[in-house]
C-alpha cells in the first residue's frame, strides 16, 4: 500500500498520507471525497479529470447510495492501474 499512498498524496494534492491499512486508506480518501462533494465540487471534478476517471463511471458513482465510497473506489482503481503500468514498463527498460 506504500506505493499507492505516495501516488495518491501526489495526485490528489494531499498532505502526506500516513501508513494505513487498505480499509483505513479507503476511509481516509472517502472522507476527502465526501468533503469535496459537499464543499468543493469543482475541485473534485478537477481531480477526476487529472486522474482520467471515466465520466460515465463517475456520474454513476454520484447516484450510488454512498457516492464518496464509490468515487474512492474509482480513484484507487485508477491509481492501482497506473502503478501496474509503471511497473510493467519500467521493467522493460
Amino acid at each position: 500500500m506504500e506505493g499507492i499512498t505516495s501516488l495518491l498524496s501526489k495526485d490528489l494534492k494531499l498532505e502526506e498520507i500516513p501508513t494505513l491499512s487498505e480499509d483505513e486508506l479507503m476511509e481516509f480518501i472517502s472522507r476527502k471525497v465526501n468533503y469535496w462533494l459537499g464543499s468543493d465540487f469543482s475541485h473534485l471534478l478537477n481531480v477526476m479529470y487529472r486522474l482520467d476517471i471515466d465520466q460515465v463511471k463517475f456520474e454513476r458513482a454520484l447516484y450510488a447510495p454512498d457516492p464518496s465510497l464509490e468515487i474512492t473506489k474509482l480513484i484507487i482503481a485508477k491509481e492501482l492501474q497506473k502503478l501496474q503500468w509503471r511497473q510493467k514498463y519500467n521493467d522493460r527498460y
